[in-house]
């Protein structure tokens, strides 16, 4: 029995409902539907009912023999109907209005119900059916999460709270985890879920007692974002970490971390030095992150300077230092690169983000820097350390010596500015393609102009760098205004 009208909210009992075009519905199994667009599965959507309250999303590959599950991902139906649609030149919203409006009724006749705002996007309905906690937050009117990190998938496909309290408590799973594991996930003034008192109450030791565990899903959370989420390896240094310190001492130290913005990844990268610190340390354990920091500082830097000195037993003369050339002022500098041959970086047509390669001011001459002297930013300009669009991820530098780093790794003039980034006269961050550093960029101090964007040697950036640099800067609302 097919239907072929173009509405998409027919009968979901129906065996085949048209969509949009070449996309249909097929329901031959009632239980597992397949999205086909051109006579091929592209996507599929299971109903796990009884041993699951949830639907599985997946991507369907070589015509239906291979599938792979894109709940942790939902966007990922979202990019797929955009390509399937602009191949077609159709409406890309059309597209995605038909399959959330067939999906929502099949859910509704699986007994699946979800609190499903009208303003709820295709990918945020995919996140709420497949991962009912997210359905509880959404039903207390918290948006759901870009994307499910790994670790914290066990707890969200869980029915209801007790459920996922046990989940990844075990036994010491009490009533006051179960509520304040649900209150954790939603914050008082956050727009999306919280997951950060999850992730470190994840990581505590066995030994945490089931207060301890309550105390840190019940302890104030700065507005992380999801960038600010660590990542699954990140995760399981920190509990190593934690299980190195014992109970009491991870537990402040996860209640003074969770307070600050970017607090997970210098935890993380703090906690990977920590079997070696222990190792060679004749103190106690420091048990607060700046003390940490400190200790772990000394530690990895001390070996550093003593192999110097090593392998310099008489000091060195002082070297001379080399007079910088003439610094023609901004806008004579910017006309002879033009005349030059300079290239103009990529401009946003009929946007107003601006990225030109030649600066428009001069730092002023390069001065030694001295080494170990910490970037402080303000917590506006925290959102944007670790921002990501696709394979692409914007960071902010942490000290003089790193931005250094960077100037010779970019062979361009980086480390001039470390001045500037120090006075908060400039906002410098370094674009990475995975983890490599591909591209910097400076921003004005009001964070609404790109004052420059080069690749390495000063050339202009790719296409691909330009629209993931535009894409989070926009989702930030960074640059033009």
């Amino acid at each position: 029995m097919a239907d072929d009208t173009n509405s998409g909210s027919g009968d979901p009992t129906r065996v085949s409902v048209r969509l949009q075009d070449d996309l249909h519905w097929d329901a031959t199994d009632p239980r597992h539907p397949v999205v086909i667009h051109d006579g091929q599965p592209v996507a599929s959507f299971e109903c796990l009912l009884p041993d699951e309250r949830r639907v599985a999303t997946r991507l369907e590959f070589l015509g239906g023999r291979r599938s792979v599950e894109v709940g942790v991902q939902p966007d990922t139906i979202v990019h797929l109907l955009r390509r399937l649609a602009m191949s077609r030149n159709n409406n890309v919203d059309a597209w995605q209005r038909a399959l959330r409006r067939q999906l929502l009724l099949t859910s509704t006749e699986w007994g699946i119900t979800t609190a499903i705002e009208p303003h709820d996007t295709l990918a945020e309905v995919i996140a709420v059916l497949g991962y009912p906690l997210v359905g509880l937050a959404r039903s207390r009117g918290v948006r759901p999460p870009p994307f499910i990190p790994r670790w914290a998938e066990p707890v969200l496909v869980a029915a209801e709270p007790r459920a996922a309290a046990r989940a990844v408590f075990g036994q010491r799973a009490s009533r006051r985890v179960a509520r304040a594991l649900a209150t954790s996930l939603v914050s008082h003034e956050a727009q999306g879920m919280v997951l950060i008192p999850l992730a470190f109450a994840i990581a505590l030791p066995p030994a945490a007692s089931s207060d301890v565990i309550a105390n840190v899903l019940e302890g104030a959370t700065a507005p992380h974002a999801p960038q600010h989420w660590p990542s699954v390896d990140q995760l399981h240094v920190i509990r190593r970490g934690f299980g190195l310190i014992g109970a009491d001492a991870s537990a402040r130290l996860a209640l003074e971390t969770m307070q600050i913005l970017d607090g997970p990844h210098t935890l993380a990268a703090l906690m990977v030095h920590l079997p070696r610190l222990l190792a060679s340390y004749n103190r106690s354990c420091p048990r607060r992150l700046q003390q940490l920091q400190g200790a772990v500082a000394e530690f990895v830097n001390e070996p550093v300077e003593m192999a110097r000195r090593a392998a310099n037993p008489q000091p060195r003369p002082a070297l001379a230092a080399v007079p910088a050339p003439p610094v023609a002022p901004a806008p004579v500098a910017a006309d002879a690169a033009r005349q030059a041959g300079g290239r103009v970086a990529a401009h946003n047509h009929g946007g107003g983000i601006d990225l030109p390669v030649e600066p428009l001011y001069a730092p002023g001459p390069p001065r030694e820097v001295p080494p170990g002297q910490e970037f402080l930013y303000r917590e506006s300009v925290m959102r944007l350390h670790g921002a990501r669009s696709g394979e692409h991820s914007l960071w902010l530098p942490r000290s003089r010596n790193e931005l250094r780093a960077w100037g010779r790794e970019l062979a361009n003039c980086m480390p001039d500015y470390c001045t500037a980034v120090a006075a908060h006269d400039s906002i410098v961050l370094g674009l990475r393609r995975r983890d490599k550093l591909v591209a910097g960029i400076e921003l004005t101090p009001d964070l609404r102009r790109v004052r420059q964007f080069v690749r390495d040697n000063n050339q202009r950036p790719w296409r691909a760098e330009r629209d993931a640099l535009r894409d989070m800067l926009g989702r930030l609302g960074v640059g033009g205004g």
